[in-house]
């Protein structure tokens, strides 16, 4: 599922820095920008807020309603698995970073760079998921 989500999310970047309004595209690093107040203390929660807000605004910005569809109910079926990735330490910061690359990406309407950027950023995650199995296997 993971996999999939990560094709899907790069899609969605890619199509979004081509299709995504003006309006949309000032949303974005607004969104982007009032994350950086969660980097140096590492607020979890409201740093996954806002990122749940960046994430569904590249969707909505792909303008493809199936394509959006499809990722958001992805991502709710690994929302328990996904919050953990950011409860690595310094994963904050390394996710507002990625956020700026793909967000530099989509404003230039640069789609291989946004979905490459997009694509990098979750796989950073899906390791960080991946390290979570092996250790609870090694715990049990």
């Amino acid at each position: 599922m993971f996999e999939v989500m990560t094709e899907l999310e790069s899609m969605a970047a890619k199509l979004a820095a081509s299709r995504m309004s003006v309006d949309m595209r000032e949303d974005l690093a607004n969104i982007h920008r009032s994350s950086e107040a969660y980097v140096p203390n590492e607020d979890f929660e409201k740093y996954d807020a806002v990122n749940t807000e960046f994430h569904e605004l590249i969707y909505r910005g792909a303008c493809n309603d199936y394509l959006e569809a499809m990722v958001k109910d992805i991502r709710s079926r690994l929302r328990v698995y996904r919050r953990y990735p950011f409860q690595k330490r310094g994963r904050i910061r390394q996710s507002f970073s990625d956020h700026a690359q793909i967000l530099d990406a989509i404003l230039k309407g640069d789609g291989e760079a946004a979905g490459a950027a997009m694509q990098d950023h979750l796989n950073v995650g899906g390791r960080v998921f991946a390290d979570l199995v092996v250790e609870m296997r090694q715990h049990s």
